[in-house]
């Protein structure tokens, strides 16, 4: 899990500055699992740009959690979707991690060009996987905002085919991030999101093309954002709900229509009987017919004749 830090003295889910972001994750470094660093270095791209120095660190700090929200678990709706998580497949892992490590090469070695390259190669081959047949799409795509993977979100919101259900849903998590995440710390989401594309934009378009542009009037703020992201999150897990539902309900008419299942039941009850047989018959066995009964059903006689 990825920390960042902020004021003791300061409300833990206030909005973080830039540049005490910078100072927060710089530390973070060496021990980063996830993109922190590369947040810190399109940040300080952007301070260049716009001429404010990072202010010097001057507070004692706390760590907190900045990973973006796990949308099956998180909000009003999370608790219907428990089961629609994404499990990505060993592939998709693969693919991920190389994209990952990608990324955090070029956050150390920016003006590396074969690092910038394979920054380049990694990201689309991480669409490709993202894109493939045995991929649930939509969740894959929601992962990559899980995971702070901007430059590859960007990425496929350029290079995708505008209008398409894929493109449309990347464009969805770049504009979520940066303006409505739904953790404690939505600003330092958005600056992770900003930074990292701000690195393509500088870094990747000499070796990736326009597609690793980052144009922020692409991603304006959501007009109805709890509509759209519940909309999301029942695009997401709709199949999943509809198919445990549908195996309950099929369950239940099994058990209301006569046939086969009336046998097994009665098979099971035979299985689970007790050996000694039913108390209520003194220890007989109910269900197998017995040599000295006069009436001739199964069972003991509970009618003998005289």
């Amino acid at each position: 899990m990825s920390l960042r830090r902020v004021d003791d003295d300061g409300d833990a889910s206030a909005p973080l500055s830039i540049g005490a972001a910078i100072d927060a994750l710089a530390d973070r470094l060496p021990v980063a699992t996830r993109l922190n660093h590369v947040l810190a270095i399109g940040a300080k791209f952007k301070l260049e740009q716009l001429g404010k120095p990072p202010p010097p660190q001057q507070q004692q700090h706390k760590p907190v959690s900045t990973d973006a929200y796990r949308r099956a678990t998180s909000g009003r709706w999370g608790n219907l979707y428990e089961n629609c998580a994404y499990e990505p497949n060993q592939a998709f892992k693969n693919d991920l991690n190389a994209y990952k490590n990608a990324i955090i090469m070029l956050a150390n070695n920016p003006a590396n060009v074969e690092v910038q390259k394979n920054a380049v190669r990694a990201t689309a081959a991480l669409q490709t996987r993202v894109m493939a047949n045995n991929t649930p799409r939509l969740k894959a795509i929601d992962y990559l905002r899980q995971e702070d993977c901007y430059i590859a979100l960007n990425y496929m919101a350029n290079n995708l085919q505008t209008g398409t259900e894929s493109q449309k849903w990347a464009q969805f998590m770049m504009r979520e991030s940066l303006h409505h995440d739904k953790t404690s710390v939505p600003q330092t989401i958005h600056n992770m999101a900003d930074g990292q594309c701000r690195m393509s934009r500088m870094l990747l378009q000499a070796y990736g093309g326009p597609n690793f542009n980052y144009t922020e009037a692409n991603y304006p703020p959501i007009y109805n954002v709890e509509k759209e992201q519940h909309d999301m999150l029942e695009k997401m897990c709709a199949k999943a709900v509809d198919r445990a539902d549908a195996d309950e309900i099929n369950q239940d008419r099994a058990l209301q229509a006569p046939g086969l299942h009336n046998v097994e039941r009665q098979m099971e009850r035979m299985r689970n009987r007790d050996p000694a047989g039913p108390s209520f018959l003194n220890g007989a066995d109910e269900y197998l017919p017995t040599v000295n009964s006069l009436s001739g059903h199964r069972g003991p006689d509970r009618n003998p004749r005289v």
